[in-house]
């Protein structure tokens, strides 16, 4: 087994879900498009009043040549037992998948950012859409729904085919962001790489980030053992990088994409970095077998003011151990004083 040890500038990531919707007909009204109403049981112990907003529809981009497959967006509230009407404000980004299994029937996952009272968090719903002709009355859909504290049944009839307007997400979202310099090892030998990472409750397909200067990238969903609370229904993440130092003094800035690649309302954010300077790795590494497993200890002689400061919690060091094969069997980033990792337990599979 060995052990790799290195300094990284703490850095957050972000994920995204899964989206559908289905395709348009010609005559460009579609069976789905549009308001549909119903309940949500049991959620917080009772019942609430669903809405949905399906708005625009495209192909699968994970199934392109697959026109039975198909992603919409759009917006979903949650309405409070009591209250005929809530804030737009609290309309959140909705994104969906379906599949045409026959008899106007479509298999669907939904995704949306939420709001229910004071809590704000991701829902999935998954479930049938009945539709029958070009009526719409009729159309009914039904399924089960999961969030991070409990699930239920939820249940909506189609209402009408406007496109609503979705205003920024509810209060209580978070869209964490990050730029960071650092090195990146490949074939073409060891270089300065700048990274972007994003967390976020807020239900998006991807997030574009605006390059100081030198045009943008596209951030995909991503997770790994450092991540292992993202699990694209409750927290989303996403990483990517570009050659080269981060543009220093001027910011980077973050905006999620919907399942159609259009930015998502009121959802913004930016990061700059403050720093030029690369980091040489700690010193007096050294390992050695204790009782309770492996020890791991260094001399840490790096420091930059506002930028490296580990007495004062920024930025931060990295372990990770590998099998022979090259395998990651544990990992543990932004170790500091002030966040020193518990003793844990790791074994080779």
């Amino acid at each position: 087994m060995k052990l790799k040890l290195l300094i990284s500038i703490t850095f957050i990531v972000a994920l995204v879900g899964t989206s559908t919707g289905f395709a348009i007909s010609p005559n460009g009204v579609d069976l789905i498009r549009g308001a549909w109403g119903g309940t949500i049981e049991n959620l917080f112990g009772q019942d609430f009043q669903l809405n949905l907003y399906f708005n625009e529809f495209g192909p699968d981009p994970y199934n392109p040549g697959n026109p039975s497959i198909a992603v919409a967006s759009g917006g979903i509230s949650i309405v409070e037992p009591g209250k005929v009407k809530r804030p737009k404000v609290e309309i959140g980004p909705m994104m969906a998948r379906y599949e045409d299994i026959g008899d106007g029937e479509f298999d669907v996952t939904i995704y949306g950012t939420a709001a229910a009272g004071e809590t704000t968090f991701v829902i999935k719903l998954e479930g049938i859409i009945k539709t029958f002709g070009s009526g719409l009355k009729d159309d009914v859909a039904n399924g089960d729904w999961e969030t991070e504290f409990g699930g239920g049944t939820w249940s909506c009839a189609h209402l009408d085919r406007r496109r609503v307007k979705i205003p920024e997400p509810p209060s209580g979202f978070d869209f964490d962001v990050d730029v960071c310099s650092y090195r990146c090892d490949d074939a073409s030998g060891t270089h300065l790489a700048t990274g972007f990472g994003v967390t976020t409750n807020v239900v998006s397909a991807n997030v574009r980030v605006d390059i100081p200067g030198n045009g943008s990238v596209i951030l995909d969903p991503y997770t790994d053992l450092y991540t292992p609370d993202v699990d694209f229904v409750t927290k989303f993440r996403f990483l990517g990088h570009v050659s080269g130092r981060p543009v220093v003094g001027n910011a980077y800035i973050f905006t999620p994409l919907d399942i159609a690649g259009q930015p998502i309302e009121g959802v913004t954010s930016s990061d700059t970095y403050i720093g030029q300077y690369e980091l040489d790795p700690p010193t007096n590494v050294v390992l050695s077998h204790v009782t309770e497993g492996l020890k791991v200890s260094w001399d840490q002689d790096e420091y930059y003011e506002g930028a490296f400061d580990l007495t004062n919690g920024i930025g931060g060091n990295q372990i990770e151990v590998y099998d022979i094969d090259g395998t990651i069997v544990y990992g543990k980033p932004h170790i500091s004083p002030t966040n020193l990792p518990s003793p844990q337990r790791f074994y080779r599979r």
